[in-house]
């Protein structure tokens, strides 16, 4: 028993003097690893171009307006275009409520189908007293009667005709076309509304006559010159139009504190369903 005690010790120092060993090392590793530089990502710098953006609000300037009002009175059954929208030449505009002139034109229709057939009867009749008259068989009288009442039957046709042709004109008037291609600034009336030959139902202004013009508050005058590219949003479009800067006011209205500038559209917008 006396001899193992020794062994006991020694084996207890070299186990102590492994673990020394080895939080020297976990030490010396910690050490090192905190004494390495930080991995930093590096960014090249670049020069470019800035861009500030200005809001501001404008009015469409055209420098023709076309007013569309109706050759007659009627009520208004549909109308197709909004302020702001588009509109192409030949687009229909408003629909006015057509069942009486449609009601008229059909009964034209029918006295003229009844006129013919007397044309045709007063025809037939000319030429039978045409032949007896060549056969000595038919006076004078009688002949011009026959051509008479030939003549009159034609001429109650024509009349017709021309009513015919009139009553289509007011069917087709109830259907108002754009005469021109341009942009909606006002419609005012609304759908179901009475109107006469006297009511504007829309002002258009023609797209190549179309400007767009605003106020600039002073302080950003300095940063604004000709030829600068602008956003147009127009109200019932969801893209903008590209515009170009072409004025400047040189003058600071006292009351406003901004000056004028105007744009013009960098091309023809197109028509917005």
């Amino acid at each position: 028993m006396a001899f193992d005690e020794p062994e006991r010790s020694v084996f207890s120092r070299y186990r102590y003097l492994v673990l020394g060993v080895i939080v020297v090392a976990l030490g010396v590793l910690f050490a090192y690893r905190a004494s390495r530089p930080t991995p930093v990502g590096v960014v090249e710098a670049a020069a470019g171009p800035a861009e500030r953006v200005l809001a501001v609000s404008g009015r469409t300037r055209p420098q023709v307006t076309v007013t569309i009002v109706p050759k007659s009175a009627g009520q208004i059954v549909s109308l197709s275009k909004d302020e702001g929208e588009t509109v192409k030449a030949g687009e229909l505009l408003v629909q006015l409520e057509a069942d009486a002139p449609r009601a008229a034109l059909d009964e034209v229709g029918s006295k003229i189908t009844l006129q013919q057939r007397a044309v045709a009867e007063a025809e037939r009749s000319f030429k039978r007293f045409e032949q007896l008259r060549q056969q000595g068989l038919a006076t004078v009288k009688e002949f011009d009667a026959a051509k008479f009442e030939l003549d009159q039957a034609r001429l109650a046709l024509d009349g017709l005709a021309a009513s015919r042709r009139e009553v289509a004109s007011r069917l087709r008037d109830n259907s108002i076309l754009a005469p021109v291609s341009g942009v909606v600034l006002a419609r005012p009336v609304d759908r179901g509304q009475v109107v006469g030959p006297q009511t504007v139902i829309y002002e258009i202004a023609p797209l190549a006559d179309v400007e767009i013009e605003a106020d600039i508050d002073e302080r950003y005058l300095p940063e604004i010159r000709e030829g600068m590219k602008a956003d147009i949003l127009v109200a019932g479009r969801a893209a903008p139009l590209r515009a170009t800067l072409y004025y400047v006011s040189p003058k600071v209205d006292p009351r406003t504190g901004g000056a004028k500038v105007r744009l013009r559209l960098d091309s023809r917008p197109t028509s917005t369903s």
